[in-house]
């Protein structure tokens, strides 16, 4: 039923809510620099009434309970002073108020005119305070149903740092965090220190702490090398603390949501040189001690662990069948399929894309493909996860056909078969197609029945 005519209206009306107004508690706002780490970022400022004005509204106590358990018990006499005064203050945080007013709004009229990602989640959170459920349920179903975006993922999980979290929320939160997996991608390049190329760094650069640590804390940040982390992790440590102490507060939370046991041996201990934070010498060294212990050993490490530290961050992968000959494996074919889905994800995104992983030669590798120029064309790599045991040098040849394991017929051979010495982590890049991927999705032989089906062969050489 529609109440509409007795909002604020005195006529209609048995109680009075004074809105007292407070500074922020907290308040989300677009992830820059301007919010620097600092071990106070949490604490809750300055409560006290501010010198604004406080507004009445007329209320009637039926319609408020109607909807609010909170207001029920109040007007009700549960324990609370209140019960028997005609004027009852509420405190909210200043930047809160128009908030306030579309959810009592929204208890005369059953509409909620909030249409926007922070005025939803504004909303939301008081709908939650005075145990407004119908109302919170509406705030999550439009959170849900409007497009992630930048910002829109930023702001959700600044506020999840400090509001109680419902399971439906939670799942908002994880979409924001797969977007966000997804904008902040990496792509490798082939010379520096740091293999690896984040797409927006930028944006990363500016993200808030909170922000920062949820996105670190995703399996499905989308890194091919974990030092990659560590170099973005230092960048943004080193834009967004001011001193000293604020570096070793940044690395004493950011530290432990890089996973270092799957870093490679040399590089942690190159690393662990150059640190001097404690914590983040321990993490180090427990790094070395992993890779230096026995299958059994790393394996109870991995189960008794109580994060997923010991974990690579490859999730989403493309599955694949490898077949092998001899022991140590020196030779070996792998098939796997790009799905048109996986050929939007390159076209739109510039990728990567990656397979499962596959053992040969003593070393673990994958196949990734990714596109690499400005003229769109698609690169197939064969990446070593791990540093190899000796210098390899492999022989490659790709071809692509009808289908995955029968009825083969050849549509299309890589324009390169080469050796390649694999002592550096990408194997091979090599322009597979000769044809950028918008002309390569048109090719109804490169892309058949919705998949591309590849068949790589490998041959470790000696000497």
């Amino acid at each position: 039923m529609m109440f509409e005519f007795g909002y604020n209206n005195p006529k209609y009306a048995d109680r009075k809510l004074r809105i007292v107004l407070q500074d922020a508690d907290f308040k989300a706002e677009r992830p820059s620099k301007r919010r620097r780490f600092s071990s106070a970022e949490k604490t809750i400022t300055d409560i006290a009434g501010c010198e604004e004005e406080n507004e009445e509204l007329y209320v009637n106590t039926l319609i408020l309970g109607r909807h609010s358990l909170y207001f029920r018990r109040i007007f009700d006499g549960e324990c609370y002073k209140e019960s028997f005064e005609k004027v009852i203050d509420v405190h909210i945080n200043k930047d809160e108020k128009d908030a306030f007013l579309d959810l009592i709004k929204y208890l005369y009229t059953d509409i909620l005119e909030a249409d926007t990602v922070e005025r939803l989640l504004q909303v939301w959170h008081l709908a939650q305070r005075f145990l407004i459920e119908s109302c919170a349920a509406l705030c999550l179903q439009r959170l849900t149903s409007l497009p992630l975006s930048l910002e829109s993922s930023c702001y959700l999980l600044d506020a999840a740092s400090v509001v109680n979290q419902t399971t439906e929320f939670k799942e908002l939160v994880n979409k924001s965090v797969n977007f966000l997996a997804n904008h902040f991608k990496v792509s490798l390049v082939m010379n520096g220190e740091n293999s690896s190329r984040w797409e927006n760094f930028e944006d990363l650069a500016e993200l808030s702490a909170p922000v920062l640590e949820s996105l670190l804390a995703s399996d499905d940040l989308q890194v091919v090398y974990e030092d990659s982390v560590y170099f973005a992790v230092k960048t943004w440590i080193k834009a967004n603390c001011e001193d000293k102490k604020q570096e070793a507060e940044a690395w004493e939370k950011l530290g432990p949501l890089i996973r270092w046991p799957t870093i490679e041996m040399f590089r942690v201990k190159s690393i662990l040189e150059k640190v001097e934070c404690p914590m983040l010498r321990d993490l180090l060294v427990e790094a070395l001690i992993y890779h230096a212990s026995s299958d059994e050993e790393k394996k109870l490490m991995e189960t008794t662990a109580t994060s997923n530290r010991f974990r690579r961050r490859i999730r989403h992968a493309v599955p694949l069948r490898f077949l092998s000959v001899g022991s140590p494996v020196k030779c070996g074919v792998v098939f796997f399929s790009l799905s048109l889905k996986d050929w939007k994800c390159l076209q739109d995104s510039n990728g990567p894309v990656f397979t499962e992983r596959f053992s040969m030669a003593g070393c673990v590798f994958i196949w990734l493909a990714q596109i690499r120029t400005l003229r769109k064309r698609v690169s197939i790599l064969l990446v070593a996860l791990d540093t190899p045991p000796c210098h390899l040098r492999i022989h490659i040849a790709i071809s692509v056909w009808n289908t995955r394991m029968s009825d083969y017929a050849l549509c299309h051979k890589g324009l390169h078969s080469v050796n390649k010495d694999v002592r550096e982590r990408v194997a091979l890049c090599l322009d597979c197609f000769g044809k950028d991927v918008d002309d390569l999705l048109a090719d109804t032989d490169i892309v058949s029945d919705n998949a591309t089906w590849f068949k790589t062969e490998l041959q470790v050489i000696e000497g």
